[in-house]
């Protein structure tokens, strides 16, 4: 009987602190989700690259999300972008291993970490993997790169959960290439160039402390 009895406190013990954790990780404690994240506004025009905004199918009132094609002026190479804020318990997951399969693409290759140069601060690192997925008219072939930043630089922890632990706020990065099977950082100068751009556009634009008024 006296067994029983702290199997049943260890397990409730258990799960209390699960509840707990849970509530940590997602800010349900400290109000972290009350507050409707909200995206500064971010150039549509950088360098050579022009945007136009996508819709996206993200509609969680508790995350905020800008998608963007930007495409050279003169070559017309693209990327999509797709860039979401929100509180880390949130931001954190979904990866596109997991939202890339459950939209009908296979896996192509490993997920490896690659590094990209960044104007104006430290090199950003990435996951980066392939997708396909085989239709009628075709194999649509995808190359996609995720990275996030809580204004510290854009990193690939293993666990972007735990990493960011207590943050108020994270930005997750998806960079999108399509029908180029092995564009990397430091063997695509396209690539290159759009990363770096990008990227020191963002720094900027989201975590740059704002000016000071000039003083008459």
């Amino acid at each position: 009987m006296h067994a029983k009895r702290i199997t049943m406190i260890a397990a409730l013990a258990l799960t209390v602190l699960t509840g707990v954790a849970h509530g940590v990780v997602t800010a349900r404690w400290t109000g972290g989700r009350e507050v409707a994240p909200v995206i500064p506004a971010i150039p549509t025009t950088i360098g050579d690259w022009v945007g136009t905004n996508d819709s996206t199918d993200i509609d969680d009132p508790n995350l905020a999300n800008l998608t963007r094609k930007y495409t050279h002026s003169r070559t017309g190479r693209w990327f999509l972008i797709c860039l979401t804020a929100g509180h880390p318990g949130l931001t954190a997951v979904h990866t596109p291993e997991y939202c890339y399969r459950g939209s009908g693409f296979d896996q192509l290759g490993p997920i490896e970490r690659r590094w990209a140069e960044t104007k104006d601060g430290p090199p950003a690192g990435f996951w980066t993997t392939q997708f396909q997925k085989k239709t009628a008219a075709g194999a649509e072939q995808l190359r996609v790169f995720w990275t996030w930043s809580a204004g510290d630089g854009w990193t690939a922890p293993q666990s972007p959960r735990w990493h960011y632990l207590g943050k108020p706020s994270l930005y997750k990065l998806y960079v999108i290439g399509a029908g180029e099977a092995n564009i990397a950082p430091g063997k695509d100068p396209a690539l290159d160039e759009f990363l770096a751009s990008l990227l020191g556009t963002l720094n900027r634009s989201l975590f740059a402390p704002p000016t000071a008024p000039a003083t008459p």
